[in-house]
């Protein structure tokens, strides 16, 4: 029997993600990352998303990522996913509602800079 804060995921995640952000309007503003995966992405936002609704989101990457490495460069890339959770927070960040969103597509290209900064995070 495994313990219940065993991890579940079967995918590397990224966590602490400075510089990572995710956008699908008009659902959610472009938000800091908490963390993310091959498999999808979570974050906190201030509305609730209604479980499944379907996303296009952009991932902005820093600048580890991509062809365009540089002093403040980024990557932008576009992929798809669907909300698999929404819960409540009690804090008082304004930050009311932690959101899952398990991809369900995205480019090879999108793929390849999301496995270089799980990799490198």
């Amino acid at each position: 029997m495994s313990s219940t804060n065993a991890e579940r995921r079967s995918k590397p995640r990224a966590r602490g993600t400075k510089g990572l952000t995710v956008g699908a309007e008009p659902h959610v503003p472009a938000v800091q990352v908490k963390d993310i995966s091959l498999s999808g992405v979570s974050f906190r936002t201030r509305q609730p998303i209604e479980f499944m609704t379907r996303l296009v989101m952009t991932l902005v990457f820093p600048e580890i990522c991509g062809a365009n490495r540089g002093a403040g460069a980024v990557a932008r890339a576009q992929c798809e996913g669907a909300v698999v959770r929404c819960v409540p927070l009690y804090e008082g960040n304004g930050d009311r509602y932690e959101v899952a969103v398990f991809f369900t597509g995205m480019e090879n290209s999108t793929r390849e800079m999301l496995e270089t900064y799980v990799r490198t995070h």
